[in-house]
């Protein structure tokens, strides 16, 4: 591996890194402090490795890109996570998707959530965060004043979790892009976003591909781009294909 001292992006996805690697990427890499970009997905970083992550990063603060999708991190290592978001370093971007990441790791992450005023982009996706999760993650939605993207794809969120989800998007006012396909939403989940985007304004892309909504589902979720003008575009599949002839606003993918 060539010296990366100084340098503004490290690239070691795909590497089949463990833990034990990590211990010597962090003794190599400890003394860099200028890196904006680490990636770090498709490997095998569970829990040692995140912390000995956590003690290679200690005096960045430059970073604001961390790429660790499709790692085995799991809810204790999510806490050192936290532990690199609570640095000075200025994280915009955190991809965690497909990490055995449950409820409880997701509460430690969103009690950070609920004040970071850094972070812009969050992807959760393929987690199994459940109803839960998506509670704890719409408490941070509430407090939360810079989050704009968030995935929750795969997740194993069901109709009450997707009542804490439209309830905390009557409040938030920054999140424009928000993907929850592939969960187990229902016609009633449905119908409590459909209320919240009535009152919602910044909202502008909405993906719940994958969810068996019904037509009463459909009806109230179309009736809801009467009254938001912010909504671009609502991504269903499988839902009810006669959608798209019926408005401009909805593509079915």
């Amino acid at each position: 591996m060539a010296d990366q001292k100084g340098s503004q992006k490290l690239d070691l996805s795909d590497e089949h890194l463990n833990d034990q690697d990590m211990t010597l990427l962090a003794k190599r890499y400890h003394e860099i402090t200028e890196l904006s970009v680490l990636l770090l997905g498709n490997n095998r970083i569970g829990l040692n490795g995140t912390q000995y992550l956590s003690h290679a990063l200690e005096k960045n603060q430059t970073l604001t890109i961390l790429g660790l999708q499709s790692n085995q991190i799991g809810d204790k290592g999510i806490k050192h996570i936290v532990t690199i978001m609570n640095t000075t370093i200025p994280l915009e971007e955190l991809y965690l998707q497909q990490n055995l990441i449950g409820n409880k790791g997701i509460k430690d992450l969103a009690d950070n959530l609920k004040e970071n005023t850094i972070l812009t982009t969050l992807n959760l996706s393929w987690n199994r965060i459940g109803d839960e999760g998506a509670e704890h993650i719409a408490n941070a939605l509430r407090e939360n004043k810079t989050l704009v993207t968030l995935d929750l794809q795969q997740n194993y969120i069901g109709c009450l979790g997707a009542s804490h989800i439209a309830d905390a998007l009557r409040i938030n006012t920054t999140l424009t892009t928000l993907s929850l396909q592939q969960n187990h939403i229902g016609p009633k989940g449905a119908k409590y976003l459909a209320d919240a985007l009535h009152d919602n304004t910044t909202l502008t892309i909405l993906s719940l591909s994958g969810n068996r909504f019904g037509s009463k589902g459909v009806r109230d979720l179309t009736n809801t781009l009467d009254a938001n003008t912010s909504l671009t575009n609502v991504l269903v599949n499988g839902a009810n294909l006669c959608w798209k002839r019926q408005t401009s606003n909805i593509n079915v993918n």
